[in-house]
């Protein structure tokens, strides 16, 4: 929950477990078939719920949350569990917010469905996190080790 001083809640969001499934999600299923690697489905983390308070829509709160969920993605749930992914269900008005922060949509079997699945690539977002640790503090290396600045055995 986000809470505000003087207004209570002003937005919220719940995870839950999840997974892609490979069989109608074919350009997935490719990239991995690809790599010699042959799953059913992919391990994946929800986003069941995610909100912010209409009388504070805009002022980055919902950026603020999926920030949030990366970090504890990061750093509490990828070192215990496997998590490759992040799924949502989006509202059919969120799906251009979604864009905005890299979700894709993804193929789904099920066509009465009315949200839209969509997923975010977590070694997609942290190869370009890397890529912009380097842009700004460089490639030497740790004097000490030799290794990358943002290495992490």
């Amino acid at each position: 929950m986000v809470m505000h001083p003087e207004h209570g809640c002003v937005g919220y969001f719940s995870l839950l477990t999840d997974s892609i499934n490979l069989k109608p999600n074919k350009e997935l299923k490719q990239k991995w078939e690809s790599k010699g690697i042959r799953f059913n489905a992919l391990p994946a983390l929800k986003i069941g719920r995610l909100a912010t308070h209409k009388d504070h829509e805009g002022k980055g709160i919902g950026r603020t949350m999926i920030a949030n969920i990366l970090l504890a993605v990061l750093t509490s749930i990828i070192p215990k569990a496997g998590c490759r992914y992040i799924t949502v269900d989006a509202l059919p008005n969120a799906v251009q917010w979604y864009e905005q922060l890299k979700f894709k949509k993804l193929e789904k079997a099920k066509e009465h469905q009315h949200n839209v699945a969509m997923y975010l690539d977590l070694e997609e977002l942290f190869t370009a996190f890397i890529n912009k640790i380097k842009e700004t503090v460089g490639d030497q290396g740790h004097a000490s080790t030799g290794h990358p600045p943002f290495y992490y055995p």
